[in-house]
């Protein structure tokens, strides 16, 4: 009777110990399972945190750099060469120039003409004839000047060469000009007008020279409502300077020049 008791209370102790194991078998895979989903997910979550950090640069602790890196400029692209801001100074003016003629009206039906500048020794888009170059007697060409606007109160002639290749070349700069100029006899300076400085740094005409090729060079002519408060030996910078929103009309003659070989 003793021995089967003993055994009778053995077997219940052994059942509950299976049980036991095989509970703690099932919560260990249970555990197993979830460390292996836990470490596959945060690869990239971890990257995706990084991503972000490097992004935003203060997310993950990285300082930024002299404050907002995209309003530093690039040093390369800020180097830019006088001969191209001298283009840019001349299109910035010149459309400024188009935007004070858009805002003003034409009045063709009062008797308005057209501001023109021509010369006897060239037609627009034609050859200069050697004798107004530095392979001649460099000296300026005869113009003829028409239809200023009643309201100008002074003229300017500009002479320059796009196609230099520094870039633009100043090679004549008259301000202050009478409004009732008609006529510039070659080699002259009209009477009361001032000379401005040319790219060579003198005053005066400076007559095309072209290193290579077929320059064009540009006779600018403006009619202005206002008078320069300049000294004669100004820039032209500084002419365009005064200039800007006075111009009421203006006009271009363009000549060739290309030395013989």
């Amino acid at each position: 009777m003793f021995r089967g008791k003993v055994m009778n209370m053995k077997k219940p102790d052994m059942q509950t110990a299976f049980a036991r194991g095989a509970l703690a078998r099932a919560v260990a895979l249970i555990l197993a399972m979830s460390l292996v989903f836990v470490t596959a997910a945060c690869p990239k979550s971890m990257g995706d945190t990084a991503g972000v950090g490097a992004q935003s640069g203060q997310d993950v602790g990285v300082p930024s750099q002299g404050g907002d890196v995209a309003s530093q400029p690039d040093a390369d692209s800020s180097a830019v060469d006088a001969g191209d801001e001298a283009v840019k100074a001349d299109s910035d003016f010149e459309d400024s120039i188009s935007a004070k003629e858009d805002e003003k009206p034409m009045k063709k039906d009062d008797g308005w003409r057209p501001l023109k500048l021509t010369s006897p020794a060239f037609n627009s888009g034609g050859m200069i004839p050697a004798k107004y170059t530095g392979d001649g007697m460099d000296i300026s060409p005869p113009l003829f000047i028409s239809g200023v606007p009643e309201e100008a109160k002074s003229l300017v002639l500009i002479m320059d060469d796009p196609d230099a290749p520094g870039g633009v070349w100043d090679h004549w700069i008259l301000f202050n000009i009478p409004v009732n100029t008609t006529t510039i006899k070659e080699g002259t300076t009209p009477p009361g007008a001032r000379k401005g400085n040319n790219s060579w740094g003198g005053a005066g005409y400076g007559g095309p020279a072209p290193p290579s090729g077929t320059h064009h060079y540009r006779f600018k002519l403006y009619a202005l409502d206002s008078v320069i408060g300049l000294d004669a030996g100004a820039t032209k910078a500084q002419v365009e300077r005064d200039m800007a929103g006075h111009v009421v009309a203006d006009t271009m003659l363009e000549g060739l020049y290309a030395r013989k070989k």
